[in-house]
């Protein structure tokens, strides 16, 4: 594993680039980041067999129909078109080409867990397709045919198996989940909240 919770970074979180409230979690980390001195270590946790944090942003209307719900309205005001969730897919291939783009620096991980998330939620992509993964991160400026390589080869298998170890360890059982030096955030906390926690932690170090 390259880092591990409370070392290196002072906020972790764990998340799935299927899950509108981990993308949400992200947008609300990064505003709080321009004011603070916040390092964002991100860890992936896909979200089969787990639950979700808060309930999906755009659920369905007693008739069917998809109704948007404030927190829809809310990924707009932070500048995140959002068109609705695509369809529940496998996210591990999704995960392991972030763990491909960490590899590559930490300019180029946050540029494809942007890029992503942006797919999945405004341009509704099939990330779960590997074909479609594979041009959407070409796009992103990635190797298509390295990134293949190593989606074909299992390369970053061992790395999403140790953060699901993580979040065994640290009691972790829905997404996202935050923390920030031994406190733990459960969902989309408001920036007001993040605010709050971090400035504990950093006062208790």
């Amino acid at each position: 594993m390259r880092s591990e919770p409370y070392r290196s970074a002072r906020l972790w979180l764990y998340g799935d680039v299927g899950c509108p409230w981990s993308y949400l979690a992200l947008a609300r980390i990064r505003q709080l980041a321009v004011a603070s001195p916040v390092v964002v270590g991100w860890r992936p946790l896909a979200k089969v067999a787990r639950t979700e944090g808060m309930n999906d942003p755009v659920a369905p209307s007693p008739a069917g129909a998809a109704s948007p719900s404030p927190q829809a309205a809310e990924f707009e005001s932070l500048g995140l078109p959002f068109e609705g969730p695509s369809a529940d897919f496998d996210s591990r291939d999704a995960l392991q080409a972030l763990e491909f783009a960490r590899d590559l620096g930490q300019k180029v991980l946050d540029q494809t867990l942007d890029g992503l998330f942006a797919a999945n939620f405004t341009h509704l992509a099939n990330l779960g397709e590997r074909e479609e993964l594979l041009d959407v991160c070409r796009e992103l400026g990635l190797d298509r045919e390295a990134l293949e390589l190593a989606l074909e080869d299992g390369r970053y298998e061992a790395e999403l198996d140790l953060a699901e170890a993580e979040a065994e360890r640290y009691g972790i059982e829905q997404i996202p989940t935050i923390l920030v030096g031994r406190s733990k955030i459960v969902g989309a906390a408001p920036k007001e909240v993040l605010a709050t926690v971090v400035c504990q932690a950093f006062d208790t170090e």
